[in-house]
Order: structure tokens, then sequence, then C-alpha cells
């Protein structure tokens, strides 16, 4: 007896098998997952979680900054066919964001602080 992927036409078909979790769930998972490992070890090991929390913190103010360079790469030249205004508020709101960004970690309020 054949089975389905053989009676397929479709010769990519053979190769096929049914997956019982998609990619968006699995990465999902994966996020709440290290989300839950971040918490339970951060109340467990304060000062070294709070330690390895900075490090990727700073490493994903890297990788954020790596990315905008790359952008800029790409489109230098479509940045440069900008009219003079444009493209100082570009720099502008790249400037802005930036030090959103950076700053973000002193505007921690606590709740009640934020109600006063």
């Amino acid at each position: 007896m054949a089975g389905a992927a053989e009676l397929s036409s479709d010769p990519a078909a053979a190769g096929r098998t049914l997956r019982l979790v998609t990619d968006n769930q699995r990465n999902i998972a994966i996020v709440v997952g290290a989300a839950l490992a971040l918490t339970l070890f951060t109340g467990v090991l304060g000062p070294v979680a709070g330690l390895l929390f900075t490090i990727l913190q700073i490493l994903f103010l890297v990788a954020l900054a790596w990315l905008a360079y790359r952008f800029w790469r790409e489109n230098r030249s479509t940045i440069d066919t900008m009219p003079n205004d444009r493209r100082l508020m570009l720099y502008g709101a790249a400037a802005v964001l930036a030090l959103v960004v950076v700053t973000s970690r002193f505007w921690v309020i606590d709740a009640f602080s934020a109600l006063i």
C-alpha cells in the first residue's frame, strides 16, 4: 500500500512530515523559557544575575548599533540624495532614539512614585 507522499505528484512532498509545533510556537516558547529562567536566576543569584543582565543589555545595544550601521551602509546613496533638511531630520531622529535607548535605564521608577 502506497503512502500519501508516494501518490502525490509533487516530488518535494515525499520529504515533508507533519509538524506538531510551528516555528512561531517554538520561538515563543524559547522567549518565555528564557524570561522564566532569567526571573528565577535573578531571585537566586541577585548580583551575578544583575551583571549578566547588564552584559546582555550591552550586547543588545551593540546589535542595534550594528543594524543601524548596516542600514546606513545599504542606503547610503539614498541618504546622500536626500535634501539637507530631511537628512538632518533623519540624523536627529536617530540621535534622539539612541539617547532614549541609552538613558532608559535611568528612567525606571516604582509604581508608587508614578501615582504621585
